[in-house]
C-alpha cells in the first residue's frame, strides 16, 4: 500500500463486497515499513465507515520502501495515522480466534513468512505454521510470474520470504500472477464515489509513477490484487482457469510452476474484459 495503486483498489472491492454482505474482512496488515502505508488503509476503511484491526510492518525494510507513490498523500488528506500494532501478533490474535480463514496476500509475503515461523505466545500455544494449518482454509497470494523467466515484482521486493511460503506454507496457495491481471484495467467506478481515498491514490500514482496530469489519469489500472481479492472472496472463479501443481522461487525472485501433484494454483484469466467487468460491476 503506497507504491501501486491496485492494493487501494483490491481493499476498496473487498470493502464493498463486505457492505453486500459477501465476505467479512477481520484485519488487515501492510507488508511495507513506508511511512503512511498503514494511514492509507485506514482512510480508506474510513471512507467505508470500518474500523478494522490495523498493523503496520516495522521489519524488514524492503527496496520499494523507498518509493512512496501515495501514502503521505492520503494520511494528509484525510487526517489519519499508521498503526504502531505489529502484524504479526495480530495476524495470530485473529487466527486463534477464528476458522476457516482465508488469508490474502496482496504484497511481498513477508509478513506470512513471519508468522509461519513464529512461536507459541499468549494468543496460541501453536506455532504458526500449526496454527495456520489449524485455522486457514486458504492463501490467495498475488506473487509470481509464469509466462516468463522474470521476477515478479512483490516476490523481488523479498525472495526469501516468497520461497519461504511456497516451501512451508501447509495449507493450500492460489497464486495471481503478473500475468493474470495484466491488461485488465478497473477502478474507473471510484470516480463517482465522492471523495474517494482509492481514487485519490490512483490518481496520485499515475502523477509519481508516470507524471501522468493529475485530472487525466487512464480508466483504470492493472487488476493484479483485486483478482486475488475477488477470489479470495469465492466470487468470479467462472471467470478464470485454475491450474494445479507446485511453486518454487529463486534467489533472484524468478518463480516457476510445475504442473502436476501438489497443492499450490496458478491462475489464468482467459477473458480480460469480462474479468474487468465483474470488477468494477462490484466497486
Amino acid at each position: 500500500m503506497g507504491v501501486d495503486c491496485d492494493d487501494a483498489v483490491a481493499l476498496s472491492l473487498l470493502l464493498s463486497l463486505e457492505q453486500r454482505g459477501r465476505v467479512r474482512l477481520c484485519a488487515v496488515t501492510t507488508s511495507s515499513t513506508r511511512t503512511g502505508s498503514s494511514a492509507a488503509v485506514r482512510a480508506i476503511l474510513n471512507h467505508y465507515g470500518r474500523e478494522l484491526p490495523l498493523a503496520h510492518m516495522r521489519a524488514p525494510v524492503l527496496p520499494c520502501d523507498c518509493v512512496d507513490n501515495y501514502g503521505r498523500a492520503l494520511m494528509a488528506r484525510y487526517h489519519t495515522e499508521d498503526s504502531a500494532v505489529l502484524p504479526v501478533p495480530l495476524m495470530r490474535k485473529t487466527l486463534a480466534e477464528r476458522r476457516e480463514t482465508v488469508l490474502l496476500a496482496t504484497g511481498p509475503l513477508s509478513n506470512v513468512a513471519e508468522l509461519l515461523q513464529s512461536g507459541a505466545d499468549t494468543f496460541s500455544p501453536l506455532t504458526g505454521e500449526a496454527l495456520v494449518r489449524e485455522r486457514v482454509k486458504c492463501v490467495y497470494a498475488m506473487a509470481g510470474r509464469f509466462d516468463a523467466p522474470a521476477a515478479e515484482f512483490n516476490v523481488q521486493q523479498d525472495p526469501a520470504s516468497a520461497r519461504y511460503v511456497a516451501e512451508h506454507c501447509p495449507v493450500p496457495i492460489v497464486f495471481v500472477p503478473f500475468e493474470a491481471g495484466h491488461d485488465v484495467l478497473t477502478g474507473s467506478p471510484l470516480k463517482n464515489r465522492g471523495d474517494h481515498p482509492a481514487w485519490y491514490a490512483m490518481r496520485c500514482f499515475f502523477v509519481n509513477q508516470y507524471g501522468v496530469p493529475f485530472e487525466e489519469i487512464p480508466l483504470g489500472r492493472e487488476s493484479w490484487d483485486p483478482i486475488a481479492a475477488l477470489l479470495a472472496c469465492g466470487l468470479g472463479e467462472e471467470l478464470f482457469v485454475y491450474e494445479r501443481g507446485t511453486v518454487s522461487v529463486g534467489g533472484d525472485g524468478v518463480a516457476a510452476f510445475r504442473a502436476g501433484e501438489g497443492n499450490r494454483y496458478v491462475v489464468r484469466t482467459p477473458d480480460r474484459s469480462r474479468a474487468a467487468a465483474a470488477i468494477d460491476g462490484l466497486l
